[in-house]
């Protein structure tokens, strides 16, 4: 397939985190992720961001806006990472705020496993070869860019809607994000992706080249990376020690940095790191003493 196609985008959906959710569910989920937070993250957990805050000192009001796209993936779904990503997120989310700076949390899956009402379109079509993307997108908007964080403080929380994580197509949510981003003023725009390194929709990757998804990634990625004005990085979640490796030797995302998908209190860190780093202007340099 020489260029990324879409069957049809008839069925996917892009929604505010409100409406995946009733206001009972969110009461009882909300419970269920303090509960789970309590037993799953290290009493050393806020010291994760002790760097972060030292450079929001330095940078509060800075002309930066941020986005932090967020894979919702099945993958990414087990019990500790889960813990770790909420509630960074929550953390992050506080301290930005406080500091004055610019952000937005978008996340991204698929509404259905091994394709959708794309994938019964193109049964019912005759199967074409090389049909491109078959299955629906949902791509959610957690804290849009004019939002108020106090409000949206909880949107974290879906990602441990246990029913919500499927398939993860990188390519269009980067794409998505670069889309928001380009629309804000800001000096400095960085978007932050957080991720199991690779795209998988079994549906599309039956039905096409084996590397459609990851070439049409990288060339989002390199859309991204050419944008002035704008950086890109990641925190990749790898698990096992073969699969770090190969993301340290063949990344589809640049500036990234890969942690163990057990680990929160690193899960932490290396987002606060990623964040102080991209998003960030440096620290300005003391002046030198008179002689």
């Amino acid at each position: 397939m020489s260029d990324y196609r879409r069957f049809t985008t008839r069925h996917d959906l892009t929604c505010h985190w409100t409406h995946l959710l009733t206001p009972e569910r969110r009461h009882e989920m909300k419970e269920a992720v303090e509960t789970i937070g309590k037993t799953c993250l290290p009493e050393n957990f806020d010291r994760a961001f002790d760097g972060l805050d030292a450079r929001l000192a330095d940078a509060s009001g800075a002309d930066t806006f941020l986005t932090l796209l967020v894979d919702m993936s099945g993958s990414m779904h087990g019990q500790g990472i889960r813990s770790g990503i909420i509630e960074s997120l929550r953390q992050v989310g506080d301290r930005l705020d406080a500091a004055g700076i610019d952000f937005e949390i978008l996340g991204f899956t698929t509404r259905n496993w091994k394709g959708g009402r794309s994938r019964e379109d193109w049964i019912m079509a005759g199967r074409p070869k090389e049909p491109g993307r078959l299955n629906d997108l949902l791509h959610i908007v957690l804290k849009g860019a004019d939002e108020p964080w106090a409000e949206n403080r909880d949107a974290p929380m879906i990602l441990a809607e246990f029913n919500l994580p499927k398939e993860n197509i990188d390519g269009e949510a980067l794409e998505w994000a670069l889309e928001r981003i380009l629309q804000q003023p800001h000096a400095r725009r960085a978007i932050l992706v957080v991720s199991d390194g690779y795209p998988l929709d079994d549906s599309t990757l039956q039905a096409n080249a084996p590397d459609c998804l990851r070439r049409h990634l990288r060339k989002i990625v390199d859309e991204v990376t050419r944008e002035e004005g704008v950086t890109l990085g990641a925190v990749n979640l790898f698990f096992s020690a073969a699969e770090a490796e190969r993301q340290r030797m063949d990344a589809d995302y640049p500036r990234g940095v890969s942690v163990a998908h057990d680990d929160p209190a690193a899960f932490a860190l290396a987002l606060s790191e990623r964040i102080a780093t991209l998003a960030l202007p440096a620290p300005a340099l003391a002046e030198a003493p008179a002689p």
